[in-house]
């Protein structure tokens, strides 16, 4: 269940919103929709995240840091 408010950096999500932060080069914070619907986070946070892989996906709380470097490592 996603508490309210979620500190997302400088912003403050929604109720019913988690933090995702896109790092690809550069570092992207957004509020969005829970997508886990509700349901524990743990188990689909990373869909959010648009390259798979256990290594393209950090959770902490109710943030999901995504790596979206094509690499796989940023410089």
């Amino acid at each position: 269940e996603v508490p309210c408010p979620v500190s997302c950096e400088a912003m403050t999500c929604a109720d019913g919103q988690i933090c995702a932060i896109f790092q690809g080069g550069a570092r992207i914070p957004m509020c969005i929709d829970d997508p886990c619907h509700g349901g524990p986070l743990e188990t689909c946070m990373c869909d959010v995240c648009p390259l798979a892989g256990a290594d393209r996906c950090a959770r902490s709380d109710f943030t999901v840091t995504c790596n979206t470097c094509a690499s796989g490592t940023c410089p």
